[in-house]
């Protein structure tokens, strides 16, 4: 959403060239391009949409794909809980040390 809640407008000539190259041309996100993109949604049903149409692009792994995604909702739930100065989302072995918040 855009300011006041006005729908944002995405179209542009950005926008048509990824559509256009959509169709033409192998694009590549990094999982932690992902991670980052999707921890930005303050929106659940926001972030749902952005990330199933992510999911389109050929993901590249750099680190586990279930990571990428679990550090995105960590980092937005703590977010909500008004934890703001989280610096690293994407650590391995997050896992162990998120399991006492509640959070793995």
């Amino acid at each position: 959403m855009g300011e006041a809640g006005a729908p944002l407008n995405l179209r542009g000539e950005y926008t048509s060239y990824l559509d256009r190259a959509l169709d033409q041309t192998l694009i590549l996100v990094g999982d932690l391009i992902l991670a980052e993109v999707l921890q930005g949604f303050r929106n659940d049903a926001d972030f749902e949409e952005s990330r199933r149409a992510l999911m389109k692009f050929h993901l590249v792994p750099m680190v586990d794909p279930w990571l990428v995604v679990k550090s995105a909702q960590n980092f937005r739930w703590l977010r909500s809980k008004g934890v703001t100065a989280v610096r690293k989302t994407i650590v391995r072995g997050n896992t162990r040390r998120t399991s006492g918040l509640g959070l793995a």
